[in-house]
């Protein structure tokens, strides 16, 4: 069934059989299984595998068919582990790793491929007779090899012994795998929930947009940290459906707030969805069928992540400003900051980093800064966010440095729309001006 991350085998059942097509591998929790090859009438057992053993997964590493049969011995439980999951690791090694890795298993098929011609000379006739021959079961015994190592259960005596299932780093492993295929199962389910932070101008404290904010509650272990899950979904490879979750839920909230220019939200995007057409004609998509104006979205890409695809950053972002759609660069000044990505990408704000804000009072050298910053962006026409403001004194050091917009606990936490939805959107009829290239600094 779609979206179980656990399978139940009653004792005797076939798990998978050789020659399949292999979609998961499985970790045990219960129960034994015995792995098997099929060669004629006889069936040749290979091994037993217990609690805490992985098997079925050189066919998802390797992409190959099913090279011997499962079946359960005992009634079993086993964590599926898909083949997302385990690709997407593959996918993030070092290049050098991946080669490496890609070396060892062509020879290792080579290798076993040698083993099932092993014990015949290379001059020496086959028997037209007996087409296996002598050496009939020094083959199979070489295919038992084969598939055993395919399945993960080489009986190499001095492999490894099987995790212990008590182990703190067994349980989390197993915790991490389920907890991946619960955030894909909540995306598919829309189970996330859109938390919003204000934006407020920087005189008048007005509350001039919201900046979404994915949040997890999980329905049984809680509320599951940001810090968690979204570094699993970029490690899992599930940022582009996080992304697109996210511009969906917002273009609904947007739907449902007034249109009178009053209230935007920005969304975090990744370098791969600003350069990728099919985001774009999602976003198009969105907002015609919500009927949300463009001017509404901000899109949110931090400054490391333009630096990874650079030119098909500026095309991208140049049509979603002909779409009318406008970009924030975030987190600008931490670490490697290029100050001509201020005009060479049409982007519309700038968000200083936190580490630029926390200081500010007591720092002069880092307020002087930030005053460059400001200046900088106010001459290109382009609005500063400072975020991760705390108190009072940060927010008046700031705003005498010109700072156009604040977000911080200090104005808000992130909170659901429903926490919001007594904010009197039509009050800032200029709020949809840090969306706008050549707006002028708000208040």
């Amino acid at each position: 069934m779609p979206g179980d991350i656990r399978d139940s085998f009653k004792a005797g059942a076939l798990i998978f059989a050789e020659g399949e097509d292999g979609d998961c591998a499985y970790i045990i929790e219960k129960g034994r299984v015995e792995i098997s090859i099929k060669r004629g009438d006889e069936r040749i057992v290979l091994a037993e595998r217990g609690v805490g053993e992985i098997f079925g997964e050189m066919a998802i590493v390797d992409d190959q068919p099913r090279t011997a049969s499962v079946t359960a011995v005992d009634d079993c439980q086993c964590l599926i582990l898909s083949r997302a999951q385990l690709q997407a690791r593959l996918r993030s090694l070092d290049p050098v790793l991946r080669m490496v890795f890609g070396v060892v298993l062509d020879r290792f098929r080579d290798s076993l491929s040698n083993m099932r011609g092993a014990g015949r000379g290379a001059d020496e006739p086959q028997d037209s007779a007996d087409p296996g021959g002598a050496d009939q079961g020094l083959a199979e015994e070489g295919l038992a090899e084969k598939g055993a190592a395919d399945q993960g259960v080489g009986e190499d005596a001095s492999a490894p012994p099987a995790p212990d299932p008590s182990s703190s780093v067994f349980r989390e492993v197993i915790e991490r795998i389920e907890l991946e295929q619960e955030l894909v199962q909540a995306l598919d389910d829309d189970a996330l929930k859109l938390f919003l932070q204000p934006l407020v101008c920087a005189n008048t404290e007005r509350v001039m947009g919201f900046e979404a904010l994915a949040r997890w509650p999980h329905p049984e272990r809680g509320m599951i940290s940001p810090g968690v899950f979204v570094a699993m979904a970029e490690e899992a490879d599930l940022m582009r459906d996080l992304t697109r979750w996210a511009v969906r839920s917002a273009c609904r909230i947007l739907a449902q707030t007034p249109a009178s220019g009053a209230g935007y939200i920005s969304v975090n995007v990744t370098a791969g969805d600003i350069s990728d057409p099919a985001f774009f004609e999602l976003v198009r998509e969105q907002l015609e069928l919500n009927r949300v104006g463009p001017e509404r979205l901000v899109l949110e890409i931090t400054e490391s992540s333009l630096i990874e695809q650079p030119e098909s950053a500026v095309a991208m972002m140049k049509q979603f400003g002909d779409l009318g759609v406008m970009a924030s660069i975030d987190d600008f000044g931490a670490g490697y900051s290029n100050f001509s990505y201020l005009a060479r990408y049409p982007v519309a704000t700038v968000k200083m980093d936190k580490s630029l804000v926390d200081n500010v009072v007591t720092d002069e050298r880092q307020a002087m800064l930030v005053r460059g910053i400001v200046m900088l962006a106010k001459s290109l026409g382009l609005k500063t966010v400072a975020e991760g403001i705390e108190d009072e004194a940060q927010a008046q050091k700031l705003r005498d440095l010109g700072c156009t917009l604040f977000q911080g606990y200090y104005f808000g936490k992130p909170n659901p729309i429903e926490h919001w939805a007594d904010q009197d959107w039509s009050e800032a009829a200029s709020a949809a001006a840090p969306v706008s290239l050549n707006a002028e600094a708000a208040g």
